[in-house]
């Protein structure tokens, strides 16, 4: 897997799960016993014309893709999560049966956060 492959793959499996599952979960929500909030915000938005929930929608996709983008900025080490000079960096790999492990934040090259707002 290249770092390419593996945003595309957060892409699908994270940000655009996330914002498409909240939209699900607002039209009817799911489990036995929802939360009580959930259960609100669902009458709030079951109540809204079809057009303000598509803006919801479209406000759920922006709040995945700003997450997934900063939790990208966390792992390429241009946001910080621990202060001072000797902070520590961190190193995503993936490792694969039979293959090469592959460092999908390098230190030089294409910064995930760079290749998720690519396109």
């Amino acid at each position: 897997m290249s770092p390419s492959q593996f945003v595309e793959a957060i892409k699908t499996e994270v940000r655009d799960a996330a914002s498409s599952d909240t939209i699900i979960q607002l039209r009817t929500p799911t489990g036995r016993r929802p939360a009580e909030n959930v259960r609100r915000l669902s009458a709030w938005f079951n109540q809204l014309s079809e057009g303000d929930q598509q803006t919801v929608a479209e406000i759920a996709a922006m709040a995945s893709h700003n997450a997934v983008f900063g939790l990208m900025c966390v792992l390429d080490g241009v946001r910080p999560i621990q202060e001072g000079q000797q902070a520590g960096e961190l190193q995503l790999t993936f490792v694969e049966a039979d293959k090469p492990s592959v460092r999908l934040n390098p230190a030089t090259g294409d910064m995930l956060h760079d290749l998720l707002n690519a396109k």
